[in-house]
């Protein structure tokens, strides 16, 4: 199963998770598309449970017994991006990880031993640049208004992807960066 939110109407942004599920994933695959990340305050900020309330509804009717995340390294084993959390540990990991498991639902993410960095790497290398979908402020493309787009966009140019950085407001990278 393959949450994703609903991040536009134009068929070129919203196809580009099936088409990429469609073309690499060899077994049975679904994919959801849903309005939860706009039901969250702030909006588009998401958690376990608005993620991954429809796999749970869903789990029984397709017989799921998986659900895949793109969680990394960092928001594995840093609580709140600053305290190491061992998250690998089965009594200390997050709740809903827990949960998921004991109602005999595994929760994972293949790249959780990945830093952004990795990932970064592992998405030029694959030509994905332009399909990765980080910020959903503009319907799934960068705003270049937020520090994600920046942080995202400097960890894929350490690897070649070429952007030209005048999209970005002047003021906000000095703000940010002095920060």
């Amino acid at each position: 199963l393959v949450h994703s939110a609903n991040l536009s109407d134009d068929p070129d942004i919203k196809n580009v998770m099936k088409k990429f599920v469609k073309e690499n994933l060899k077994n049975d695959s679904y994919i959801i598309d849903s309005n939860c990340k706009e039901l969250c305050k702030p909006g588009g900020f998401t958690t376990f449970t608005n993620i991954f309330l429809i796999p749970l509804i869903l789990s029984a009717d397709l017989s799921i017994k998986n659900i895949c995340c793109g969680t990394i390294l960092g928001a594995s084993c840093l609580s709140n991006g600053i305290k190491y959390y061992p998250q690998f540990n089965p009594e200390r990991q997050n709740r809903w990880i827990r949960f998921y498991n004991h109602i005999g639902i595994n929760m994972f993410s293949p790249i959780s031993g990945c830093s952004e960095l990795i990932t970064a790497k592992i998405v030029t290398e694959n030509s994905l640049s332009d399909k990765v979908l980080f910020c959903e402020s503009n319907k799934g493309k960068p705003c270049y208004k937020c520090t994600k787009c920046l942080r995202k966009i400097l960890e894929l140019k350490i690897y070649g992807f070429k952007h030209d950085f005048n999209s970005f407001n002047e003021d906000f990278i000095k703000n940010f960066l002095m920060e």
